[in-house]
Formats: C-alpha cells, sequence, structure tokens
C-alpha cells in the first residue's frame, strides 16, 4: 500500500518521472535503485521501459476479456521472480524493446479503441457471477478448505499481508 500511495501521491508532479526513477519502488522490492542515473535496479532494468507484447487478449477469463479481447501489455523486467510465472522468458530481462511514454500512451489508446469498453460494473458483476457459478458446480465446486484461513490482501502492501499471515500462524500455534 505504501508503493501505491507513494506513487499515486507523485502523479501529478512535474518531477514525477525523476522522482521515482532517482530511488525506484515501483515493485514491492523497493530496491531503491537510482534507475535516473543509469543504474539497474533488482528487475535488472534501467530508466527505460521495455515492451515486450502488446495485443488484445482472448480466450481467457471471458468476464473479463468478452467477445472483442482485453487490451494485455507484457513489460520486461518483473522483480518478483515468482516460481510460477507463465511469462518467465518476457518478465526476467529484456527481452522486450525499448519504448518512449508517448509510444506506450498510444499503444494503451490503439487497444483500447480495438478492444472490449471496460465498464468496471460489469465487469466485476461478471466476475462475480463467474465466482458464485463455480462455487456451486456439482462436480468439484471451488470452496475453502474447512481448515484453511483467509486473507483478504486487497488493500494490503506486501509488510501488511506478511504480518498478517504470520499473526494467523501465530494464533494456530497457540491454539
Amino acid at each position: 500500500m505504501e508503493n501505491e500511495n507513494k506513487i499515486s501521491s507523485m502523479a501529478g508532479s512535474a518531477h514525477c518521472t525523476e522522482e521515482i526513477m532517482s530511488a525506484c519502488a515501483l515493485c514491492p522490492r523497493e530496491c531503491l535503485a537510482d534507475r535516473g542515473a543509469g543504474k539497474k535496479g533488482f528487475c535488472g532494468m534501467d530508466e527505460r521501459i521495455y515492451l515486450a507484447r502488446a495485443a488484445l487478449h482472448m480466450w481467457e477469463e471471458p468476464c473479463i476479456s468478452g467477445t472483442k479481447g482485453s487490451g494485455t501489455v507484457f513489460f520486461s523486467g518483473c522483480g518478483l521472480r515468482c516460481c510460477f510465472c507463465q511469462n518467465h522468458d518476457i518478465a526476467i530481462g529484456s527481452r522486450g524493446r525499448a519504448v518512449s511514454v508517448e509510444r506506450l500512451g498510444e499503444i494503451f489508446l490503439e487497444l483500447k479503441e480495438k478492444g472490449m469498453p471496460g465498464e468496471l460494473d460489469q465487469i466485476e458483476a461478471d466476475i462475480i457471477e463467474r465466482d458464485n457459478r463455480d462455487m456451486n458446480r456439482e462436480i468439484s465446486p471451488l470452496r475453502q478448505a474447512e481448515d484453511a484461513v483467509l486473507v483478504d490482501a486487497s488493500f494490503m502492501g506486501i509488510e501488511e499481508v506478511t504480518a498478517a499471515v504470520i499473526a494467523e500462524f501465530e494464533k494456530k500455534k497457540q491454539a
């Protein structure tokens, strides 16, 4: 949450890019690399934006992509290093090509024009319907295990999620 607050509070600033790039905290790793001075962050990226793929995405999550697709943009240089990453070749390293901020904005608008208009209320309603259908299907319904603990991390930063999980673990350990 701290990252999001910092970035959104800078959004209106004329020096937004310089501030963010001088002590990078764009991902939860918050490596604070001075990318504006040519240093690379934990992600291996410098101050440039590397775009690996931009296209309409179909076939997955119909409640989001609809029949015309949803704009999907893959950037190179993810610092999270998830063990189940489906896009490892793109995410780790610099497989993409450098694009300007202006060109990236144009790409976003082009995808928006080609794809499904994203009405958030309708997307949320479709996701709720899908989840309800999955939870109530006859064969293998989607259900939380009886002994599982639900931690709603929707509005938490990584530190808050970690603390909440540890607190739940401690409660279980003492029980």
